[in-house]
């Protein structure tokens, strides 16, 4: 199966740790707090010990360094999951004016797997703890009627029709992209919801791939998050 999903970190705060130490400090100190002799790592040790590990609920510290990231060919359904958060910057790729990889279907210039997403053959778990098999046989009949849809949608775009009425006949399983920004405190929350263990299953695999950037970005307080929370449903305050 083809599956190029793929998460890209843009830009983040430099030294996130020690921003949200002295944001942490300053919270506590009675002079002006403006820089620190401590490494980023040490910094990172210290809010885990300071704000994670003592479960005082204190976050606040956490929203004042930031992660740009690039989300690539993830399917709508999935990115919606996601975008209902509202803790999220977004700037989503619009099918109102990118119908070139629906057409490009439609005339084989491009593999149908490139622009819709479709799940491995294999067995699944509904939410509610249902399992069910999606065939191979199944998994080709979604194919087809994508494919068929791609024609569709192109037919209507050559014979003038809008992409913003055309696209309304499209399976919402096609690929999009799109660029997110979040703090360290709302990327722990939506982690926290999307990767546990009754999120939809790509809503974990999207969540996966963000916390493997996570951990470059912050990598002590991905450390304790990994260990003590990650799939666990706590919720960050």
């Amino acid at each position: 199966n083809y599956d190029p999903r793929v998460v890209v970190t843009l830009a983040t705060t430099p030294n996130s740790q020690t921003i949200a130490y002295l944001a942490m400090h300053q919270d506590y100190s009675a002079g002006f707090v403006t820089g620190t002799v401590l490494t980023d790592k040490r910094c990172g040790e210290i809010v885990v010990e300071k704000l994670l590990k003592a479960k005082r609920g204190h976050y606040g510290p956490f929203e004042q360094c930031h992660i740009n990231l690039a989300l690539g060919y993830w399917d709508h359904n999935t990115l919606m999951q996601w975008f209902r958060h509202r803790i999220i910057s977004i700037d989503c790729q619009s099918m109102r004016y990118t119908s070139e990889s629906i057409t490009k279907v439609a005339t084989g210039e491009k593999h149908i797997e490139e622009s819709f997403y479709f799940r491995p053959v294999g067995w699944y778990t509904d939410r509610h703890g249902a399992k069910f098999y999606y065939s191979e046989e199944q998994r080709e009949i979604d194919k087809e009627m994508a494919f068929n849809c791609a024609v569709a949608y192109t037919e209507r775009i050559n014979g003038g029709m809008p992409e913003e009425q055309a696209r309304g006949i499209l399976p919402t399983c096609y690929r999009q992209h799109c660029h997110i920004s979040l703090n360290g405190r709302s990327l722990m929350h939506i982690l926290d919801m999307r990767a546990k263990k009754d999120a939809q299953l790509e809503a974990q695999q999207l969540a996966s791939a963000v916390f493997e950037q996570f951990k470059l970005w912050m990598p002590q307080v991905a450390e304790w998050y990994e260990q003590h929370q990650l799939g666990k449903a706590i919720l960050a305050p």
